[in-house]
């Protein structure tokens, strides 16, 4: 089990001695309990005794107060963790020993804690060690443990002697700061790389043009980073920044580096905007027919201004008389990673097997906040349909299309019609009674043949025919002449294609 404890330090002066920290307290409008110094910087040699740490209590309750040491590391924030292993608390209370380690304090009262510096640990020039302060109010003389108070003092232990002091940074975040739409959030990481515990100093952050022009400057607090740990250190940025591209550059000595930067690009999408990853899943639902799988679908979304991603589990589960199964008939994980902006993604799924009976099918995923969220959908497994049920359902779902289709198929269908008559009438026409040289035999021609003449229409090849039947065949093309309606001129137009 690990605990964190929040406390920010000011930068520690690497000297000999004692150097007593502010005093540290929990409380309320009714008093507090409190500790002091919350903070030594020891310079010695164990065995021997540190400042003694007092403890009050100005509250109007009783405590039972628990002292006990603790090894420290650090976290990225900052903070100060510990294990609570037996081991691990075995270990810190062989280098340093609190006396009491357990005592009453009435209200009001005050009192003095010891602490024993035993020895370090083997081969250790230094130790980090924390004693935490628990403090349990007692209700009528019983401990109320749905209440614990816990202070941390913090005791940087080490040996007389030269230490190499230096850092770097492991790089730069750019954020927007939490619930501040305007401000802009930098975290350089420091990594302590040298064997004692130390700090930043003389910082700076630039924020530069796509240009390389200085467009604005700022220093940053440095606070106390443990050998061996990375801590980022939070610069928030007012100054108004325009849609377009930046660089942020952060500086800092550490010990013995010198001038140590990071650099990290950046874009804004309007007035001090980072770009926001966001993503949603929508229109989910579920149908299934019996003996054949769940057939799932969704849209994934790609909602905000920066790519974004998520992982979906999709679970069946049947539902019976006495509720849902606890077990799930099938489930499966979808990754969708890098959807740009804009993005729709269709979620077409066929999960397990399904028989007769009620089902309820389980979408969740995780948005780009950390929030998971969860979509249902329930139903029947149905008969497996025939072609003609796929058929009318096709219709009942889809009209709009369906009518469209029709029509473009009658459309076809009367394509083919004049393609087809415009094909025939061509074999007709090849198929004419003709001479050698291709002219058409008027004294045997049919109507429709003898359309292929110039000029020569249904009606008067309706009038040649009926003069051929009346008066018997032409004894020359001429002879047209005493059809109704061929004149000299329309005569000629056709002897050069007619024949007898």
């Amino acid at each position: 089990m690990f605990a964190r404890i929040a406390l920010s330090l000011s930068a520690l002066a690497i000297a000999g001695g004692l150097v007593a920290g502010p005093a540290l307290g929990q409380g309320d409008a009714n008093g507090q309990f409190g500790i002091t110094p919350a903070r030594r910087d020891v310079v010695g040699r164990p065995p021997g005794n540190l400042v003694p740490t007092r403890v009050t209590n100005t509250t109007k309750g009783q405590f039972a107060v628990t002292v006990f040491p603790v090894l420290l590391t650090q976290a990225v924030t900052g903070d100060f963790v510990f294990s609570e292993k037996p081991s691990v608390l075995n270990a810190a209370n062989n280098i340093l020993t609190p006396s009491p380690a357990k005592f009453l304090m009435a209200p009001g009262t005050s009192r003095t804690v010891s602490l024993r510096w035993n020895t370090l640990p083997a081969g250790a020039r230094a130790a980090y060690v924390g004693v935490v302060f628990q403090a349990v109010p007692l209700i009528h003389g019983k401990p109320n443990l749905r209440v614990t108070n816990r202070l941390l003092s913090i005791n940087f232990l080490r040996l007389p002697g030269r230490y190499r002091s230096s850092g770097r940074f492991s790089g730069m975040q750019v954020l927007q700061a939490p619930q501040q739409p305007r401000i802009l959030r930098f975290l350089p990481r420091v990594k302590n790389t040298g064997d004692v515990v130390d700090s930043p100093k003389r910082t700076s952050l630039v924020i530069e043009s796509a240009a390389g022009k200085h467009l604005y400057r700022q220093s940053w607090p440095g606070d106390v980073v443990l050998p061996g740990a990375s801590r980022d250190f939070v610069i928030d940025v007012k100054h108004v920044l325009g849609a377009g591209d930046y660089e942020a550059v952060a500086v800092m000595d550490f010990g013995a580096s010198r001038h140590q930067v990071v650099k990290t690009p950046f874009h804004l999408t309007g007035p001090n905007t980072l770009p926001s990853p966001a993503i949603t899943v929508a229109n989910f639902g579920a149908t299934g027919e019996i003996g054949k799988p769940a057939h799932l679908t969704a849209s994934v979304r790609s909602t905000g201004t920066a790519p974004a991603g998520t992982e979906v589990s999709l679970s069946v589960f049947r539902i019976t008389g006495g509720g849902s199964d606890n077990v799930p008939v099938a489930t499966r994980r979808i990754r969708y990673a890098g959807l740009a902006p804009g993005t729709r993604r269709a979620l077409d799924v066929r999960l397990g097997v399904v028989r007769a009976g009620h089902y309820r099918a389980l979408l969740r995923y995780r948005d780009t906040t950390d929030v998971v969220h969860t979509l249902a959908a329930e139903f029947d497994a149905t008969k497996q349909k025939s072609f003609w049920d796929r058929v009318k359902r096709f219709f009942r779902d889809h009209g709009v299309l369906a009518v469209g289709l029709l029509a473009l198929f009658l459309l076809l269908l009367i394509i083919l019609w004049f393609l087809r008559r415009q094909r025939r009438l061509e074999r007709e026409l090849r198929a004419s009674p003709s001479d050698s040289s291709g002219l058409v035999n008027i004294n045997t021609a049919t109507i429709t043949e003898l359309q292929a003449l110039p000029g020569v229409g249904p009606k008067a090849a309706e009038r040649i025919v009926e003069h051929r039947d009346e008066f018997g065949a032409f004894g020359s093309v001429d002879e047209l002449a005493k059809v109704s309606g061929f004149g000299p001129r329309r005569v000629a137009d056709v002897r050069g294609r007619a024949t007898v």
